[in-house]
């Protein structure tokens, strides 16, 4: 049995871990913040770019200004992303959205409400879903 990472996400962009994951074949995600630094990490053979923390930089408005010159960037939104901005965010093009306290709630965990997070999950998956379907058909 193989045990081992399919991908690696980072905080920030550095070529060397790119570099090792495209040796072995794995998805890597390194942090961006800067147009600057989200094209030299897609230059460099990232997979996706993940931008953090969108929602401290201007949400949704920061992302499409970004996406302008950059429009062949994959890029994972991170950082503020919630029910609201995560359909918005799919729609001016984001390949993905990362979540953590939009679904993860710590009250549900520290008390094991697990349905409480399985209901947080579905409606950002409902939201999203719906989102991409409405892209497709325009």
């Amino acid at each position: 049995m193989t045990v081992g990472a399919e991908f690696v996400v980072s905080p920030v962009f550095d070529h060397r871990v790119v570099e090792i994951a495209r040796r072995y074949g794995k998805v890597c995600i390194p942090g961006a913040l800067t147009p600057t630094e989200a094209l030299t990490a897609w230059q460099s053979g990232a997979d996706l770019v993940k931008i953090f923390h969108c929602g401290l930089m201007g949400g949704p408005q920061y992302i499409r200004a970004l996406k302008g010159p950059l429009p062949n960037i994959d890029f994972v939104l991170t950082g503020g992303v919630n029910l609201e901005t995560a359909p918005e965010y799919i729609k001016i093009g984001a390949t993905a959205v990362g979540v953590g306290e939009g679904i993860l709630d710590r009250e549900a965990l520290r008390n094991g409400k697990i349905d409480v997070i399985a209901s947080n999950a579905r409606n950002f998956l409902r939201a999203i879903h719906a989102e991409r379907h409405s892209t497709q058909q325009a």
